[in-house]
C-alpha cells in the first residue's frame, strides 16, 4: 500500500498597482512551498513487515527584477527538509523502529526568465538557474545493542531549466504552471560514522518527467509606476 501527497503552494506577495506586469523596472517578490509525504510497506518474510514513512518540505523565497521588458533576473533561496523512518512490524502487531534519516539543505540560486507573450492574458516562459547548496544529513540505526549514527556534509553546484506558462486573469495577477525537465548537479561529500569516515564526489543529470517536477503558482508584481 502506498500513499503519495504532493502539494505545491507558492507564496508570491504583493502588488502596488495593476499595470504592465512584464515591463522593465518592475519587481517580483515571492517564493514557493512544496510538501511531499509518502508511506509504503514491504513484506520481509511471513513474520516481519517493513513500513516506510517519508516526508519532504521545500521552501524557496525569491525576488526578481525586470531588467528589460519580458526579461526577469532573479535570486531564490531554496531550502528543504527531508525525513525518513523505517519500522518493523512482527506477526503479533508489535512495531519497532529500525532506522531513521533526515537531511537539511540550503542554497543560493540566481536565475533568468524570458516571457513570450501570446496575448494579453497568456504568456509562455523559459528559465535557467544555477545555484550553490549545502546540506547536512544524519542516519540513525536502532538496535538492541545501541544506536549508531552516521553524519554526512555535502555541498555542490546545480544547473536547472524550467518551462511553463502564465495566465493573467487580471493585469496584476498571474497564475503559473511550470515543469523542470532537466538539471545537472555536481557535489562533494564527507561522511563520518562509528569507527570510519569517507569522502566522495558525484555528478549527473536528473530528468524530471514525473509530477514532482510540476509547480503551480501565483504571481504578484511591484510596479515602477
Amino acid at each position: 500500500m502506498k500513499k503519495n501527497l504532493l502539494t505545491i503552494l507558492p507564496l508570491l506577495l504583493f502588488s502596488l498597482t495593476a499595470f504592465g506586469q512584464l515591463e522593465k523596472g518592475n519587481i517580483l517578490l515571492g517564493g514557493g512551498v512544496g510538501f511531499n509525504s509518502a508511506t509504503s510497506q514491504m513484506e520481509e518474510d511471513v513474520a516481519v513487515v517493513s513500513n516506510y514513512e517519508n516526508s519532504t518540505l521545500n521552501f524557496s523565497p525569491e525576488v526578481g527584477y525586470f531588467f528589460r521588458d519580458k526579461w526577469l533576473l532573479g535570486l531564490s533561496l531554496p531550502m528543504s527538509w527531508y525525513d525518513q523512518k523505517t519500522f518493523l512490524t512482527n506477526s503479533a502487531g508489535e512495531q519497532t523502529m529500525q532506522n531513521g534519516a533526515n537531511t537539511n539543505s540550503f542554497g543560493v540560486a540566481p536565475f533568468v526568465r524570458k516571457y513570450f507573450s501570446i496575448s494579453e492574458k497568456l504568456s509562455f516562459f523559459a528559465q535557467a538557474r544555477i545555484g550553490y547548496y549545502q546540506s547536512h544529513s544524519e542516519y540513525t540505526n536502532y538496535s538492541d545493542s545501541g544506536n549508531s549514527i552516521r553524519t554526512s556534509e555535502s555541498n555542490g553546484v546545480t544547473f536547472g531549466t524550467a518551462a511553463g506558462m502564465s495566465f493573467f486573469p487580471k493585469k496584476w495577477l498571474g497564475v503559473n504552471l511550470s515543469i523542470s525537465p532537466l538539471s545537472y548537479t555536481t557535489s562533494s561529500s564527507q561522511e563520518e560514522g562509528p569507527g570510519s569516515s569517507s569522502e566522495g564526489k558525484s555528478s549527473g543529470f536528473d530528468f524530471g518527467v514525473d509530477t514532482s517536477a510540476i509547480t503551480l503558482g501565483v504571481n504578484f508584481f511591484l510596479s515602477k509606476k
